[in-house]
């Protein structure tokens, strides 16, 4: 597996639920693994409400805290 494949492996893990399958390469699986992946989960859905936020800053006054829910609905998280 070279390294781009090793990325998109990840990409593919943050965007879905649960834990990260051993095709990834990681070297642990447990619960400590599946906190950091939570982690940057969680990171990356901030990542994205900040730059909606920026981009889109009339959306973000009218949804306000209701962003996540937006973002759950199309698929983005």
């Amino acid at each position: 597996m070279n390294e781009a494949e090793r990325q998109r492996g990840l990409l593919d893990v943050l965007l879905a639920d649960g834990p990260a399958p051993a095709s990834l390469g990681l070297r642990d699986h447990g619960p400590r693994t599946l906190r950091g992946l939570q982690a940057y989960r969680a990171n990356a859905d901030a990542s994205a409400e900040r730059a909606l936020a920026t981009a889109f800053p009339t959306v973000q006054r009218l949804v306000g805290d209701a962003t996540e829910d937006v973002l759950d609905d199309r698929g983005v998280r």
